[in-house]
């Protein structure tokens, strides 16, 4: 008698399955100009722009990263901020096509230092000139 009623419970006390939403991974749709380009075997690199007010960094990655963790930074050229290698933007994964609005004190008119950075190994990766 106790054995059906212990497997009545057991199996009404069996959770709902779980739902997972999906986080947005897309990148922000690009801005139409491309002001400046560069490239390296790994990287290509865009400044884009709808009006000189409105910036954008895209990052391409052609070959996948081999450090797991790189973090962009990005500054004017010959400027010296109080921050390590200028304003942090964001983080770049092993493939991909990623997108950052650029702030807003930054000049469209000047070369432009991007900067990818390992955290974990607490080295720079590389750093690329764009110009305008």
């Amino acid at each position: 008698m106790l054995l059906p009623i212990g497997f009545i419970a057991a199996v009404l006390s069996i959770p709902a399955p779980a739902t997972m939403t999906q986080l947005a991974t897309s990148a922000p749709p690009a801005l139409p100009t491309v002001l400046a380009s560069g490239e390296t075997p790994e990287l290509k690199l865009n400044r884009r722009t709808a009006n000189l007010s409105d910036q954008q960094l895209e990052v391409i990655i052609k070959q996948p990263l081999t450090h797991a963790s790189a973090l962009v930074y990005l500054s004017e050229e010959g400027t010296t901020t109080g921050k390590r290698f200028g304003t942090l933007l964001g983080r770049l994964g092993s493939k991909g096509v990623y997108r950052f609005a650029v702030p807003a004190g930054l000049s469209a008119e000047k070369a432009w230092n991007v900067t990818l950075y390992d955290a974990l190994k607490d080295q720079r990766i590389q750093t690329i000139l764009l110009q305008p």
